[in-house]
């Protein structure tokens, strides 16, 4: 089966909890179009402002779509079915030092990174990374975790380690 077409949940936004089944695929080249105008309106707030982080979470919480990329889903917490994969997020601040095109270049030559990509802010990176064994996503996460780290390019540990985030 081509990875594209492996089942996982969809969310209308961050408080659905019911979710529902789509492809890979539907995923990660349909929300785009939902979410443009999210998008847009999230990546044009001034990060500077006192009142960006109240902003942008109102975008996140009321207009965002979001999909589980390591399992189909049933609500938000029981794995119907792994898809042999794991998100990793690097936060804005952590990358402050770097040009963001040439880390998703740099992460993307490693033989296990199937997507690179701008997080929805546009401020920082998200990744999703192969796994042979996803029944051991959370060992997987702290593995990459560390090693990434070694290399001076911390990934956001609150996501990646359950099929859930």
């Amino acid at each position: 089966m081509n990875w594209l077409d492996k089942q996982v949940s969809i969310y209308k936004t961050i408080t659905d909890n019911s979710g529902r089944p789509v492809t890979m695929r539907d995923a990660l080249y349909s929300l785009d179009c939902v979410n443009l105008p999210a998008l847009t309106e999230l990546r044009a707030l001034n990060p500077t402002t006192s009142d960006y982080k109240t902003k942008a979470t109102a975008i996140k919480s009321k207009r965002l779509q979001l999909f589980a990329p390591s399992a189909l889903l049933e609500g938000r917490k029981q794995v119907k079915q792994y898809t042999d994969f794991l998100q990793l997020d690097f936060d804005a601040p952590d990358l402050e030092a770097y040009d963001l095109e040439e880390v998703k270049q740099e992460l993307f030559k490693l033989p296990f990174m199937a997507i690179v990509g701008l997080s929805c802010s546009g401020r920082g990176v998200w990744a999703l990374v192969h796994i042979a064994e996803p029944e051991k996503l959370r060992q997987y996460a702290e593995h990459l975790f560390s090693v990434l780290h070694g290399y001076g390019i911390p990934a956001d540990t609150s996501k990646g380690r359950n099929a859930n985030d």
